[in-house]
């Protein structure tokens, strides 16, 4: 357990240092920065202060919520994508790898300390969104949400860090494989992409053979409620996905997403947030092993 200890705090030290760290920490915290020029700097005529709320998605369903903004998943892929093609692949290709292992650290505990480390950047880099979230609302609604709340924007915001893991480890698997970084994030995400594309074609051509001409009339909707219990079966989504469920599970356990409940489809979101958990640990226990039997086949 020591060495993985002790290459995990090496690799978090090495992480800290690049600037891209730094980048992301910004793009976290931004929102309070346009939520500041928002309230205080536009156009003073705007009379209810939680039209600014509304305008940057923080107000739905008639209530401030950090759901969407909790839920990165509009760009956390990317970033698991970018962390995860480079993951091993410049260790391998530069010698850092051999060097590591040189020193006594089986390659297991090797990964075991990039895989930790990783989990704790992106985490520390998501958990700073659920705290921007907290703020922004704040500054765009003129008084402070209740603090309970806190602890829950962070909490999902850094559980967000776990539920890449999925589509980092494929990134990270194919840019070991290759060497390459550039590999294993173009890679990871046409893989990716087919099986989120093959989802949403299970999805369209399911409700076409089952639904009712009245029932097509809401296509939309019909398409997003059944795209929500399709998304079980992809590690990829689910891990993204659930840190929004959980969400909806802490505030009644039912999806009120206003698409949904306009036509009066109530999801159980404690039933779904089960399955997408299930899914999301699968891959990533799946992703482990097949990266550590590529780091364990490479000739160092």
């Amino acid at each position: 357990m020591y060495p993985v200890i002790a290459v995990a705090r090496m690799e978090l030290a090495r992480e800290v240092r690049k600037r891209s760290f730094y980048f992301l920490l910004f793009l976290a915290v931004l929102p309070i920065i346009s939520s500041l020029i928002l309230r205080y700097g536009m156009d003073r005529t705007v009379s209810d202060p939680s039209f600014w709320a509304v305008v940057m998605g923080f107000k739905t369903t008639g209530q401030v919520s950090f759901q969407e903004i909790v839920n990165l998943g509009t760009f956390m892929w990317l970033i698991a994508l970018l962390y995860g093609g480079d993951l091993l692949a410049s260790d391998l290709s530069d010698g850092t790898a051999r060097l590591v292992l040189a020193r006594g650290v089986r390659r297991l505990e090797y990964l075991a300390a990039k895989v930790l480390t990783v989990t704790l950047v992106l985490s520390l880099i998501s958990a700073s969104t659920g705290v921007a979230a907290f703020l922004s609302n704040a500054v765009l609604m003129g008084s402070m949400p209740p603090l309970e709340d806190l602890p829950l924007a962070i909490g999902l915001g850094a559980l967000l860090g776990v539920g890449a893991l999925p589509l980092l480890l494929l990134a990270a698997s194919i840019g070991a494989m290759a060497r390459k970084s550039l590999h294993g994030i173009v890679l990871g995400f046409v893989t990716h992409l087919v099986v989120s594309t093959a989802i949403v074609i299970y999805v369209g051509l399911k409700i076409t053979a089952t639904a009712s001409p009245e029932d097509l009339a809401n296509i939309n909707t019909l398409l997003a409620a059944e795209q929500m219990k399709a998304m079980a079966y992809d590690p990829y989504q689910a891990g993204l996905a659930l840190p929004s469920l959980l969400y909806w599970v802490a505030n009644g356990g039912v999806i009120r997403d206003p698409l949904l409940t306009s036509q009066g489809i109530m999801l159980d979101a404690t039933s779904l947030a089960g399955t997408y958990a299930l899914s999301t640990l699968i891959g990533i226990a799946l992703h482990i092993a097949f990266t550590a039997y590529i780091l364990e086949r490479a000739d160092l």
